[in-house]
Formats: structure tokens, C-alpha cells, sequence
């Protein structure tokens, strides 16, 4: 999940340096969840202690080299 500014040319500044998001992100693993039947609409609990930020995200790429889940 990606919290945004309100205005949406405050979201992210991209150059061919770098890409900056504003504000935060969060994650949640959806793995091993049962399948639900509401197609349209599907509320997901993510912790806010999950920040999606630079820590997390080379964690999850040394548990991908390890041979793990993400």
C-alpha cells in the first residue's frame, strides 16, 4: 500500500537519477490466503510496523538469493 500526498504532482519526482515516492509505503504477503469470493472489492490488514523501505526491501532480496520466500 502506498500513502500519497493529496495532490497528485506531489506523489514522485523522476529523473534519470532517481525515482522519489512521497511519503510511505507498507507491505503485507498475501501468500497462503484462501481465495475469496467478492470480485470486486477485498479489504487486506497491513501492519504499519511493515514500512516498505530501503531495509525491507534488501531483505527481501537477500531471503530471494538465499532461495526463500520474499
Amino acid at each position: 500500500m502506498v500513502v500519497v500526498p493529496d495532490r497528485v504532482e506531489h506523489w514522485f519526482t523522476l529523473s534519470d537519477e532517481s525515482l522519489i515516492l512521497r511519503n510511505c509505503a507498507y507491505w503485507a504477503s498475501l501468500r497462503g490466503l484462501a481465495p475469496r469470493e467478492n470480485e470486486f472489492s477485498v479489504s487486506v490488514d497491513i501492519p504499519m510496523f511493515q514500512r516498505f523501505d530501503v531495509t525491507a526491501l534488501g531483505a527481501m532480496m537477500n531471503r530471494i538469493r538465499a532461495g526463500e520466500l520474499p
